[in-house]
């Protein structure tokens, strides 16, 4: 029976030495080139994973550095790490990189392997070449990298942890958590960035992990496309979560012929919101979402349009030069809204500035981000410097007033990551998508908890979703403690979304 050679090398390293094994492996198991198969086998895929006597992981061949990789995670665990990181025991920069580099295999973002992980009955084991760890050893580790993280040591930046995705995932389904991670919704956010090669599969690979309810709805079917998959699934969640903000994930779609309103569950690169969730009352004050599904590519939404992008930002947010982007804004704003001067008397332009540039929120979700920012865009813009009593091991007073601002800075990267700033015709502040551009308009759906960037198609009275945004005194909903305004009696409307 002919294999690819992956499989083949797989294989190898897992037939038993001197002892038959009987393996179950989907690759042969399953005729990838029978739909009707394929279908009736994805549905049983919990049931093999969960019949099975041990699961086997395989991360691919051995190479210079998986080795250490390897030993690291089966003896890191039980340590005291502020007592380790003093001695020469701690871990070299050499092993936490080749650790990192064993991460970033391919394995961790497809999106099969979460079943592979979490419905076993008995600790999967993970190999590498000829080393075996078992998967508990995985989740010490993550809690380690947690820890280290809490005291403030730096091991590699600017690489993700998948484990932690998958530890979550796997004590949620397993009913380890207060909240049930069976469900659809909670899934495909948690796999955001995770990729299958036929689309399609993104969601079939988690139907097993959902709730019956997710079951009974959406089933595998190959001979529908992955568009209508997807519709399928953004129907669903809308009705079952009774809720819009499925609108605001998986952004950009990369997807052709997708309606802007169902996400592309696909994407090759994790996306990230804006703003995200807001923990109590949102833009829409906890209303339900009012729709009617027109047909496969439109819906109609209730909501109101509250007001137009006036001015934008030239450039979109840059890391790397902050300061730079965000004095640009400034001028920008400034100049803008000393023509149409209609911001709220009790609210500096100032204070809604930097209320902007973190989304009025902390980076723990706190809601509203408290007046201490204010004091941090300070310290950023040069008004004042850092107090003299802030403590910090580095001397350097370049290094202490960064740690000074992380706080905010961090909170400005996480929400300003491809954005573009905006300024509306009634003077509001905001930040949206890159493509957002003068005469779009401002909407809040009732449902949704963040407002939307929105754009009118050929002037027929039909509308495209852009992306979420953030909004100036939009996002709490304010605009239900003023229920005379012209703007909100006019806005209010149903609209059609392609």
């Amino acid at each position: 029976m002919p294999v690819n050679p992956a499989l083949h090398i797989a294989l190898s390293h897992l037939c038993h030495p001197t002892e038959p094994r009987t393996l179950w492996i989907d690759a042969l198991c399953i005729n990838q080139e029978d739909l009707k198969e394929r279908e009736e086998q994805v549905g049983q895929m919990r049931l093999v994973y969960n019949s099975a006597r041990r699961v086997l992981v395989w991360l691919g061949e051995e190479d210079q550095n998986s080795g250490a990789a390897m030993s690291l995670i089966a003896n890191i665990g039980g340590v005291d790490l502020k007592k380790l990181q003093h001695n020469s025991a701690f871990p070299r920069r050499a092993e936490w990189n080749a650790l990192f580099a064993l991460l970033q295999r391919p394995w961790w973002n497809r999106v099969w392997i979460i079943q592979e992980v979490t419905v076993g009955k008995s600790d999967p084991f993970v190999g590498c070449g000829n080393q075996w760890v078992p998967w508990s050893k995985f989740e010490e580790l993550d809690q380690i990298l947690g820890e280290l993280e809490e005291i403030g040591a730096k091991v590699v930046e600017g690489i993700e942890n998948p484990i932690s995705r998958l530890r979550i995932i796997r004590a949620g389904t397993q009913g380890r958590l207060k909240t049930s991670w069976r469900n659809l919704f909670l899934l495909l956010r948690a796999t955001n960035g995770c990729q299958t090669t036929d689309a399609r599969d993104k969601v079939f690979a988690l139907l097993g992990l959902s709730s019956e309810k997710d079951q009974s709805v959406i089933r595998p079917d190959y001979t529908k496309s992955a568009v209508e998959i997807y519709t399928a699934v953004a129907k669903h969640l809308i009705r079952s979560e009774e809720s819009l903000n499925v609108l605001m994930y998986f952004k950009p779609s990369e997807l052709p012929g997708l309606p802007s309103w169902v996400p592309d569950f696909n994407l090759s690169s994790a996306s990230r919101t804006y703003v995200g969730e807001t923990p109590g009352k949102g833009a829409s004050a906890d209303s339900k979402p009012v729709v009617d599904f027109l047909n496969d590519s439109k819906i109609k939404a209730r909501g109101w349009i509250l007001d137009e992008v006036q001015e934008t930002s030239q450039e979109e947010y840059d890391a790397e030069n902050p300061g730079i982007s965000v004095s640009n804004f400034e001028k920008l704003a400034r100049k803008t809204l000393s023509e149409v001067p209609t911001m709220k008397e009790e609210e500096s332009l100032s204070e809604a500035f930097w209320r902007c540039l973190v989304a009025d929120r902390t980076l723990n979700y706190e809601f509203p981000a408290p007046d201490s920012y204010g004091h941090l865009y300070s310290v950023f813009c040069g008004k004042v410097s850092v107090p003299d009593d802030f403590e910090h091991e580095i001397s350097d007073s370049g290094a202490r007033k960064d740690t000074y601002l992380h706080p905010l800075t961090s909170s400005m990267l996480s929400n300003l990551y491809k954005a573009r700033f905006f300024i509306t015709r009634e003077g509001r502040l905001g930040f949206g998508p890159l493509d957002t551009r003068k005469g779009d308009l401002i909407v809040v759906l009732q449902g949704a908890d963040v407002p939307f960037v929105v754009r009118e198609c050929d002037n027929d009275g039909v509308y495209t979703i852009l992306r979420e945004a953030y909004v100036s005194g939009l996002m709490f909903g304010e605009m239900f403690e003023r229920q005379s305004s012209l703007s909100f009696d006019r806005g209010y409307r149903d609209l059609v979304i392609c």
